[in-house]
């Protein structure tokens, strides 16, 4: 028997469907998400998309999944603080953020905030060539990633004047 289970965990439900693949049969499940830990929803769908296809779980022979969870944090604008550490040159990559834009000559287009401020972008010192080879090590990950850590302890409160800001004056350029 050849089953494949996908299961979906939204903001408020999370699904899952069964196909078994021999009989063309199919059961679906649909719970509460549990935002708490989103695991526990998964795990109530998937078993009771198990049980309502009365199939064992050693029956199933591929799984998917997929989930709005972050995609809901990003729209809701709940996501947590964070840092971004990224290699040297795209320091701004969230800033610049080019994308298609909905209508192209609209000069009061605004666009939207970055996920991860400015201020809290380090760089890592570090280039691999076109094979894969490294080209300049990445040996400074730590000194860039202690602006972060000193953020994270003071819990980048939401007064500006505690906002983490680089310690180095090193240039951001490419090379």
């Amino acid at each position: 028997m050849s089953v494949r289970l996908a299961i979906d965990i939204g903001g408020t439900f999370t699904d899952a469907t069964l196909i078994d693949e021999e009989t063309g049969g199919v059961a679906i499940a649909k719970v509460l998400t549990t935002p708490s830990d989103p695991s526990e929803g998964f795990m109530q769908a998937v078993e009771r998309a198990l049980a309502d296809g009365g199939v064992q779980a050693a029956q199933v022979s591929f799984v998917v999944h997929a989930t709005t969870v972050a995609t809901n944090a990003i729209i809701e604008g709940t996501i947590a603080r964070s840092g971004f550490v990224t290699t040297d040159g795209f320091r701004d990559l969230l800033e610049i953020a080019r994308q298609v834009r909905p209508t192209l000559y609209d000069t009061q287009f605004e666009k939207a905030a970055p996920l991860v401020p400015r201020d809290r972008a380090v760089v890592v010192r570090e280039r691999l060539g076109p094979a894969g080879e490294v080209l300049l090590s990445r040996s400074t990950t730590t000194r860039c990633a202690k602006p972060l850590t000193s953020c994270a302890a003071r819990r980048w409160s939401r007064s500006p004047s505690a906002y983490c800001t680089r310690t180095s004056t090193r240039s951001t350029s490419s090379a």
